[in-house]
């Protein structure tokens, strides 16, 4: 990693060091880890084998420590007193038990959050891939189910909007119905429903995955605060993000244009929606 005064981070993996150069006159500035290791690492266990050493704000410096089956993968943030010549560890993550003997790299966030790729992990039924929260508390995993190794991982956002599914929500006496926007051969909800609607019991997130192409897409994540406002809070949200309201159903209606709750077979009602739309509907 290069930063603007024309210094170049540099991780060695098989030396077990980080090294940090003059890349004008190829001088070696300092040496972590290793046989010519400069830094007292003050009772934490060296590196081994690690990746990805990469410059951060405020003169840190972010590395994926493999640990080579001697001690637990894990991310590192090492802040480097160059007077005393001593290295502090100001943040790491590490999933217990999980070693790595190869590969893997470490993203950190500006929000203290960061994304391991764990490179070859041991044993096999590990997670490759996991994001924690700035607290190191895991917010997910990726599991692979025909491999045990990823060389890298990156987080980057989209320089494309994603055309994914969008949510429909209805209230339905007293019920709140979530739904999704067109038919589909599979639904997969967080709540762990493959129905194509599901009933909100409670407050919460909620989303649901169907297929697309050749894997499956999920709806935008909708956080229920409150049952009674449920709906209003989906378009609320779709219009965060720049589109118009979901369209979704009031209710059926008679030809008087009376509240029809239970249609009868070959009833004709008025499918009416929020967006002053109707339809006519014939019950089979």
């Amino acid at each position: 990693d290069l930063d603007s005064s024309g210094r170049m981070l540099l991780s060695h993996r098989a030396l077990n060091e980080i090294s940090l150069i003059d890349w004008n006159t190829g001088n070696f500035i300092w040496h972590l880890g290793g046989k010519l290791n400069q830094f007292d690492w003050q009772g934490d266990p060296k590196m081994k084998g690690q990746h990805d050493a990469r410059f951060l704000p405020g003169g840190k410096f972010s590395a994926f420590d493999n640990g080579n089956r001697l001690h637990d993968a894990r991310s590192l943030i090492l802040d480097l007193d160059t007077l005393q010549m001593k290295a502090t560890i100001t943040q790491q993550f590490q999933t217990p038990g999980l070693k790595s003997d190869a590969m893997g790299s470490f993203q950190p966030m500006s929000d203290g959050s960061g994304l391991i790729d764990f490179g070859r992990v041991f044993p096999a039924n590990q997670p490759i891939i996991t994001y924690f929260d700035s607290d190191s508390t895991k917010i997910w995993d990726i599991y692979s189910l025909d491999s045990c190794g990823s060389y890298r991982a990156s987080a980057a956002n989209f320089p494309f909007e994603l055309h994914r599914p969008k949510l429909t929500c209805e209230e339905v006496n007293g019920d709140v119905i979530l739904g999704v926007e067109g038919v589909h051969s599979q639904y997969e909800w967080t709540t762990g429903d493959n129905s194509a609607t599901i009933v909100v019991q409670a407050p919460g997130t909620y989303q649901v995955f169907v297929p697309r192409g050749i894997g499956m897409m999920g709806t935008i994540p909708f956080e229920i605060s409150s049952l009674s406002n449920a709906c209003l809070a989906l378009d609320r949200q779709e219009a965060s993000l720049g589109r118009p309201p979901v369209k979704k159903r009031i209710g059926y209606f008679d030809l008087l244009g009376r509240p029809v709750f239970q249609p009868q077979p070959w009833q004709v009602v008025v499918e009416r929606y929020n967006d002053g739309s109707t339809r006519k509907v014939i019950f089979q």
